[in-house]
C-alpha cells in the first residue's frame, strides 16, 4: 500500500472512532437523563404520598426510594 493510501485508510479509521465515540456518549446521556427523570418522578410521588400521610416503608415500597431518602424528604415537608 502505498503512503497516500495508507494515510486515507488512518483517516478513515479515525472518523469510524470518533463517529463511535459520539454514539456511545449520546447512548449514555440519554441513559443518565431518563435514570434521572425516573428518580425525579419518584421523589416528586414520594412526596405526595408524605402529604397525604402514608407509611414510610409503604412509601419505598412503591417508587423504590430507599427509606433514609424519603425520610429525608419527610423533613423537608415540616
Amino acid at each position: 500500500m502505498d503512503e497516500l493510501a495508507a494515510e486515507r485508510e488512518a483517516e478513515i479509521r479515525l472518523q469510524r472512532a470518533e463517529q463511535q465515540a459520539r454514539e456511545k456518549g449520546l447512548a449514555e446521556g440519554l441513559e443518565k437523563g431518563l435514570a434521572e427523570g425516573e428518580r425525579q418522578k419518584a421523589i416528586k410521588t414520594a412526596m405526595k404520598m408524605l402529604e397525604k400521610g402514608k407509611d414510610v416503608d409503604e412509601i419505598a415500597f412503591f417508587t423504590e426510594l430507599s427509606v433514609d431518602e424519603i425520610q429525608k424528604l419527610k423533613q423537608q415537608l415540616h
